[in-house]
């Protein structure tokens, strides 16, 4: 018997690319806030439940390093599925080219493969909501230190997750850069990808899916979606403890925040450097699409720790969990290691009451997650989204690494030479037309006439565009 029923998906993907490679690819600070559309390459397919294209392949960037010659961006489309008598159902995409591997070498081919099964949960009576993740697009690893990449996973169903490494025998996963890292070794249950840096110098990729389970007893998991990035070992002679740091801030690894729609998130974010010879020159993030970053600037007087600025402001299409990571980069291009917290949007007046937001380590007491804007007006132009009410939803991260994507062969080349001068805030506002938001996150208020009162603006988002 042929099930009628028409499903219709939400579909989340992320995609990063050599920022520098080609111009369709190139983000700023103006792209993020203008919300410019990038093109993300190859088309999203269905491969195998249903046929023919899913969707253009098209991107709003979130975020980029010049640093690192990155770009990242990410797309949320709804797809309606075809009347079908199966509700197994799989898609994503092929092409090529990564940049030169050591193992895989120098046109590795790559696929990414998503799986679902729209077929009501047992426990809930509801369609499964896959996990999801964000990486740093690339690991710089110095050759001879021991690493240890968290996986950062998230679930609205409240499933175990587990992490394994993409294969090719059933359903090709993985193309040519299948278990190509080698001298790693993958924790499949905390997700965690453990490596002692002394192969040879070069690239690496690392292909994995991310799935989920009802149970931690369950061997059959109810969705698998892709997840790829890339390593490069590089020599150093800097000792293995010299790279920057994170001193504890407001997201800490693995802490959870909670957050209403059309409220504003907004968080500082504190790196130091490793050595007092060394100092921060880029904090990189990898974010929700409408979150915006601002400079980097200096916060203690002899210049090793520096500190950016992120706001949000959460859409309804944006409500479940959002995984939010971010690095720091020093002058000598040495990582830190990654630190990821989960944000959860909620809709409603009220956040729901068994809700409870990590508060561990602050530096601050007032954590201005639930700020709210000025007399209920909602900012608008800043963020779009897609209403999802009514739908059966399935969300799908993938990640890959693509295009050639070739940053800097050696730390020292990313690296910046100069020391940098303090930033200033921008005072080039007319307060008639923005809200504007100081460190705190809290509103600053001021006429025209007294723009001189922005001094201490982080940045300023336009009324009602």
């Amino acid at each position: 018997m042929i099930n009628t029923s028409i499903f219709q998906i939400e579909i989340t993907y992320r995609f990063a690319f050599t920022r520098s490679s080609n111009v369709a690819f190139f983000c700023d600070e103006n792209a993020i806030k203008n919300r410019t559309l990038l093109a993300g390459g190859e088309n999203i397919q269905c491969q195998s439940g249903c046929a023919g294209i899913i969707t253009k392949n098209y991107l709003y960037c979130t975020d980029f390093s010049e640093t690192e010659d990155w770009t990242i961006g990410v797309m949320n489309f709804k797809y309606t599925l075809p009347v079908s008598n199966t509700k197994k159902f799989q898609f994503g995409l092929t092409g090529c080219c990564w940049l030169p591997l050591n193992e895989a070498g120098a046109e590795a081919g790559y696929i990414l493969r998503a799986r679902v099964d729209l077929t009501n949960r047992s426990d809930t009576g509801r369609i499964n909501s896959s996990p999801i993740s964000a990486m740093q697009p690339v690991f710089r690893l110095n050759q001879g230190c021991d690493y240890i990449i968290k996986i950062p996973v998230a679930d609205d169903d409240g499933d175990t997750v587990r992490c394994r490494w993409a294969r090719n025998t059933t359903y090709d996963e993985c193309s040519d850069v299948c278990k190509t890292f080698t001298g790693s070794y993958l924790d499949e249950v905390e997700c965690v990808l453990k490596y002692n840096a002394t192969g040879l110098t070069g690239w690496y990729a690392v292909s994995l899916q991310i799935e989920d389970f009802l149970s931690p007893m369950d061997i059959i998991p109810l969705s698998s979606v892709p997840l790829q990035f890339l390593v490069v070992v590089t020599n150093s002679s800097e000792n293995c403890t010299s790279k920057p740091v994170f001193p504890p801030n407001i997201i800490t690894d693995g802490s959870v925040h909670h957050i209403l729609v059309n409220n504003i998130f907004n968080v500082s974010i504190y790196a130091r450097s490793g050595t007092e010879t060394l100092w921060v020159t880029t904090i990189n993030t990898v974010s929700p699409f409408g979150m915006i970053k601002s400079e980097l600037y200096q916060h203690d007087t002899i210049g090793r720790e520096w500190f950016v600025v992120v706001t949000w402001i959460p859409t309804l299409s944006q409500t479940g969990s959002h995984v939010f990571c971010f690095t720091a980069v020093d002058n000598i291009g040495q990582l830190s290691d990654q630190v990821c917290g989960t944000i959860v949007v909620h809709a409603g007046a009220t956040l729901p009451s068994t809700t409870i937001t990590s508060t561990t380590n602050l530096p601050k007491p007032d954590d201005p997650l639930t700020t709210k804007i000025p007399n209920g007006e909602v900012i608008k132009g800043l963020i779009t989204g897609l209403t999802v009410g009514g739908l059966a939803l399935f969300g799908v991260t993938a990640f890959v690494l693509a295009r050639c994507l070739c940053c800097c062969k050696s730390a020292k080349v990313c690296a910046s030479s100069k020391k940098p001068e303090r930033s200033k805030m921008n005072t080039n506002v007319n307060a008639d037309n923005f809200y504007c938001l100081d460190y705190k996150g809290e509103f600053v208020s001021a006429t025209p006439a007294k723009s001189h009162a922005f001094s201490n603006v982080v940045y300023c988002m336009e009324k009602n565009r």
